[in-house]
């Protein structure tokens, strides 16, 4: 036993960023995840990355004119009715929020909003309940920036 060499732990994935300028935004990603339209809501396109089998990040991409002023508004009364408080800040100079991070099922979810030009972006990091969050996923929600 005391001769026994440590478990040895698998090498973390390195991230390298990913630029999408026809759809305004770059971040980094374990590996390129492949856009497609979202099963549910045909108007969004999807980037999601598995970080394990029960954890994942999805960016969803809205092309729409409505101002920031009228999302933010929307966001925050459906923050408020689901007793989620939201933290404003920028993301390459544009407005985004973040609900803080609640319970869903057994999962864990943490929401970013950004305000693009004409477009909107949500960023869904979820996690398995019972564990805590993975540390890669908020490298990569941090990651997210707006290009031209």
């Amino acid at each position: 036993m005391f001769g026994q060499q440590p478990p040895q732990m698998p090498a973390p994935t390195p991230l390298k960023e990913y630029s999408y300028p026809p759809d305004g935004f770059a971040m980094k990603f374990p590996y390129a995840p492949d856009p497609h339209t979202d099963s549910i809501h045909s108007d969004f396109k999807v980037w999601t990355v598995h970080l394990s089998q029960r954890a994942s990040i999805s960016i969803r991409l809205k092309v729409d004119s409505q101002p920031c002023d009228v999302a933010r508004e929307k966001l925050r009364s459906m923050a408020k009715a689901q007793n989620v408080s939201i933290r404003e800040f920028s993301v390459s100079g544009r407005p985004a929020w973040e609900e803080e991070e609640h319970l869903s099922g057994d999962s864990m979810l943490l929401e970013r909003y950004v305000c693009g030009v004409g477009r909107y972006y949500v960023l869904t990091f979820g996690w398995p309940a019972s564990e805590s969050r993975p540390q890669l996923g908020v490298e990569i929600m941090n990651s997210f920036r707006l290009v031209k």
